[in-house]
C-alpha cells in the first residue's frame, strides 16, 4: 500500500464517528508522527518506526500524556489492518506502562464550608454542581434550557449541543446522556446554600434566554460566539470557554484559605465518595454516567483511606508475641 499515512488517516477519520475532542487528540498524534518520520506510505511503516514513535512521545511528557497520544493513534493501524490496507499492524506490541497514581485526597467538610463562605453566586453554582457529580465540561456547557424545575424534582438535563447562532457544538463525554440532580438546599460547615435561588437569580440575569450559558460568565460566552462567527473557534476553547477555569478555581480556593489546593474534579470525587456509602456503588456509577463500576470505584477517596487506616490498625498488633 503506497498511500501516505496522512491521506489514509484522513479517510479513517471520515469513516469513523468520533467526538470532536477525540478527533483533535488523534490529529495531534498524527501530526507528531509526520513531524518525526515524514509522510511515509502506510505499507512501509515497520515495528521499529512504531517503537521509535513511542520513545519520542515519552520525551518531555508525562507517562499519562504520552500514553494518551499512543492509545489514540494505535486504533488507526488496527483499522488499516482490518480493512486490508496493510498486511501487519506495526503498533500491535507498542505500549506505555503507567506509573501508579498517587493517593488523592478530596475536599474536607471544613474546606467546602470555607469555599462557600467566600464564593460569589456563580461560584456557589459551580461548587454545588461539582458536588452533584458534574464534570467541568458539562458545567460550562450547560444552557438555561437544560435546567428543569418540576413540582417534585429539579435537575439539569445533560445533552450534546449543536452549532447555532447562540451555542457552539459540544459533545458529552462518551456521549452518555444523563441528569444532574439539583437539591433546593445544600448545607456546609457554618453556611447553607439555596441552590435553587442561586440558579433562578442567574437565569434572571441572563433574561431567561434558553440558549444562554448558565455557568460560563457572559463575557466569555460572547467572546466564543464571536470567534465562532469568524470561523476561528477551536475545540480547546469550547472545552474551557472561560480560558482557564482551573486558574479561576485555584483563585477561589486561595480566597478561602485552603492551603493544599485541589482540582475541580475532586468535587466529583467528593460526590462519589459520599454517594457510594449512601446509595451503593452501582447507582452511583449510573449517576456519574460511568460505563462500569470500576471507573466509579477509582473516585472513592474514603475507601482508599479507610483501607490504609485498617491495615495500620491490624499491623500495629499483629507481630507481637501472644
Amino acid at each position: 500500500m503506497n498511500q501516505p499515512v496522512s491521506a489514509m488517516f484522513a479517510l479513517y477519520l471520515e469513516r469513523s464517528d468520533f467526538r470532536p475532542a477525540t478527533v483533535v487528540f488523534k490529529q495531534r498524534a498524527m501530526a507528531y508522527f509526520v513531524q518525526w518520520f515524514g509522510d511515509l506510505p502506510v505499507g512501509q511503516v515497520q515495528a521499529t518506526v512504531a517503537g521509535d514513535y513511542r520513545i519520542m512521545l515519552a520525551k518531555g511528557r508525562s507517562r499519562r500524556s504520552a500514553r494518551g497520544y499512543l492509545d489514540n493513534y494505535r486504533p488507526f493501524w488496527r483499522w488499516l489492518l482490518r480493512h486490508g490496507y496493510i498486511n501487519h499492524d506495526p503498533f500491535v506490541d507498542v505500549t506505555i506502562k503507567m506509573d501508579e497514581e498517587p493517593l488523592r485526597e478530596t475536599f474536607t467538610c471544613a474546606e467546602l464550608g470555607a469555599l462557600m463562605m467566600v464564593a460569589t453566586p456563580l461560584e456557589r453554582i459551580w461548587g454545588c454542581l461539582g458536588l452533584m457529580g458534574c464534570r467541568r465540561g458539562e458545567l460550562l456547557n450547560t444552557l438555561v434550557r437544560d435546567v428543569r424545575f418540576l413540582d417534585d424534582v429539579a435537575y439539569i438535563q445533560l445533552a450534546p449541543k449543536k452549532k447555532t447562532a447562540g451555542t457552539w457544538p459540544w459533545g458529552l463525554k462518551n456521549r452518555k446522556l444523563g441528569v444532574v440532580a439539583l437539591p433546593e438546599f445544600m448545607e456546609f460547615d457554618n453556611t447553607a446554600v439555596c441552590l435553587h435561588d442561586d440558579i433562578r437569580n442567574r437565569i434572571k440575569e441572563l433574561h431567561a434566554r434558553p440558549d444562554a450559558y448558565l455557568c460560563t460568565p457572559t463575557k466569555y460566552a460572547e467572546k466564543l460566539l464571536a470567534l465562532q462567527r469568524l470561523g476561528t473557534l477551536t475545540w480547546d476553547q469550547i472545552k474551557d470557554p472561560c480560558g482557564n477555569h482551573p486558574r479561576m478555581f485555584l483563585g477561589w480556593q486561595r480566597r478561602a484559605g485552603i492551603t493544599h489546593p485541589k482540582r475541580y474534579h475532586e468535587l466529583r470525587a467528593a460526590f462519589a465518595t459520599t454517594m457510594i456509602g449512601a446509595v451503593g456503588l452501582s447507582r452511583t456509577a449510573d449517576a456519574m454516567r460511568h460505563a462500569n463500576v470500576q471507573q466509579t470505584r477509582q473516585y472513592d477517596r474514603l475507601n482508599q483511606l479507610s483501607l490504609v487506616a485498617e491495615i495500620s490498625r491490624v499491623a500495629a498488633h499483629s507481630y507481637a508475641s501472644a
